[in-house]
C-alpha cells in the first residue's frame, strides 16, 4: 500500500470509479477484466492503458500497449519515459495486419515491483513512451484520458486491496 500512496481512494470513490468501469467475464478461466471505459476491445486500435485480471486469487494489474502503423517495427523493448524519469520494459509482443495495416500489441502482467512506474505515469505532467524495434522505434504521447484511466485503474486495485469491494469497509491489510 506503501507505493500506492499518491493515490487517493476511499470507499465512496471505489465504488464510483467501480461502478462505471467496463467488466468483462470469463467463464473457462472464472476471472473478470475489469478496464476503464475509454480502453480499447480490440488490438487494432492504438492505445496505452491498465486493466485489472479479478481471478480467485485477487486481483492482478496487467498493462496492454498497441501500435498500430502502415510498417512494422517489430518491438523489442519500449522505455516510459514520465517526467524525465524512464522506465524500460520488455513485454512479448504479438503482431497481425490487415487491411493495409499492420498492429503490434503487448499485454504484461505488472507486479509489486511496477507499482511505482504505474503511479509515476498516472501522476505525471508528460509522459511519452518509446517503442524500440529492429531497426527504428515511434515515440508517442500518452493523454490525459489514458493517464486518468491508469489513475482510476489503480483506485480499483488499490480499493480491491484495502477490500472495499467485499463487506463494505476496510479490513486491516498491514501485509500490502
Amino acid at each position: 500500500l506503501r507505493q500506492l500512496e499518491a493515490i487517493k481512494v476511499d470507499e465512496p470513490t471505489f465504488k464510483k470509479v467501480y461502478r462505471n468501469a467496463r467488466k468483462k467475464y470469463d467463464q473457462f478461466s472464472k476471472s473478470t477484466d475489469i478496464y476503464d471505459q475509454s480502453s480499447s476491445l480490440y488490438v487494432n486500435v492504438a492505445g496505452v492503458f491498465l486493466y485489472i485480471n479479478k481471478d480467485t486469487y485477487g486481483p492482478e494489474l496487467r498493462f496492454a500497449t498497441r501500435y498500430l502503423a502502415d510498417d512494422w517495427l517489430f518491438i523489442k523493448e519500449m522505455t516510459i519515459n514520465a517526467d524525465g524519469e524512464n522506465f524500460t520494459m520488455s513485454p512479448e509482443f504479438k503482431r497481425d495486419n490487415g487491411d493495409g495495416s499492420i498492429w503490434e500489441w503487448s499485454d504484461a502482467r505488472m507486479g509489486e515491483s511496477d507499482l511505482a512506474m504505474l503511479v509515476k505515469i498516472a501522476t505525471a505532467k508528460k509522459v511519452k513512451l518509446r517503442y524500440d524495434g529492429d531497426k527504428y522505434y515511434h515515440v508517442v504521447s500518452l493523454t490525459k484520458t489514458q493517464q486518468a484511466a491508469i489513475k482510476k485503474m489503480l483506485q480499483i486495485y488499490k480499493g480491491m486491496i484495502l477490500k472495499y469491494d467485499e463487506a463494505g469497509t476496510a479490513k486491516n491489510n498491514k501485509g500490502s
